[in-house]
């Protein structure tokens, strides 16, 4: 897969967020819902319902950490954030559907 630009991912976290479509995280043990605010994500657990918020300078570390090492472990970006587990989801879930129906 090419690198993935904020824009491209912001675009596709919003059709996500328009369907109500459940993510998983990276690792797959929890799902979350994800809306676009701002130039931002805010993301919502299930579990927890407590949002968290990933301004759109994390989310451009973490797409070019991503870029470079290609992991979708949480704890390789941790000295970017402490949520990555969300935004990996996300690249993850992005990454599993096929091209034409990328937004």
């Amino acid at each position: 897969m090419t690198r993935l630009t904020v824009d491209e991912l912001l675009r596709y976290a919003t059709s996500v967020s328009a369907t109500r479509t459940l993510v998983a995280t990276a690792g797959g043990r929890a799902s979350f819902r994800v809306e676009v605010v701002g130039d931002g994500l805010r993301y919502s657990p299930t579990s927890s319902g407590k949002s968290r918020m990933q301004e759109r300078r994390v989310i451009e570390e973490v797409l070019d950490a991503h870029a470079r090492i290609g992991s979708l472990r949480p704890r390789d970006y941790q000295k970017i954030t402490w949520n990555a587990s969300y935004i990996l989801g996300l690249i993850k879930h992005y990454a599993a559907q096929p091209p034409s129906t990328r937004r």
